[in-house]
């Protein structure tokens, strides 16, 4: 979770707008069945505002991918939902191999191990994505630039 301000009813605008952006090119992705957004481990108080920002419509008509905002760890929503852990894919932008198309036949959960590590525990000298990589052992691929 982003830091929560109050100054601002919630987050600072930044936050708002790099989460709108992910909605867009997510929602841009013409992946059948739709793909859509987790934001987790949100503060309860900050999830009704972060509703309300996130809802607005996009600018130049663009769709925006469906989203759920929980406040608790990813890897609770992974197990409420039955999540087949072999079958998620960490974000990390040291990783080897890039992302690919292909990779959505291998994968059905894309995480961004910077935001939403759900590795349970933190591991001295390691990143976020080093750590839940260390424990968790995921499959990695690095993001594309643009």
């Amino acid at each position: 979770m982003e830091p929560h301000d109050a100054s601002t009813g919630g987050f600072p605008p930044w936050v708002s707008l790099e989460y709108r952006h992910m909605l867009s090119l997510v929602g841009a992705s013409p992946a059948t069945p739709p793909s859509s957004v987790l934001f987790s481990s949100l503060s309860a108080a900050s999830i009704d505002t972060l509703q309300k920002q996130l809802e607005a419509p996009l600018e130049n008509g663009v769709n925006a991918a469906p989203f759920e905002l929980a406040s608790g760890a990813v890897r609770d929503v992974m197990a409420r939902d039955g999540v087949d852990l072999s079958r998620v894919c960490l974000l990390d932008p040291r990783a080897e191999k890039e992302i690919s198309p292909e990779d959505s036949e291998h994968f059905d959960w894309f995480l961004s191990a910077a935001r939403f590590c759900f590795c349970g525990r933190n591991v001295a000298g390691l990143t976020p994505t080093g750590a839940c990589l260390q424990v968790r052992r995921h499959p990695r691929r690095r993001p594309t630039a643009g």
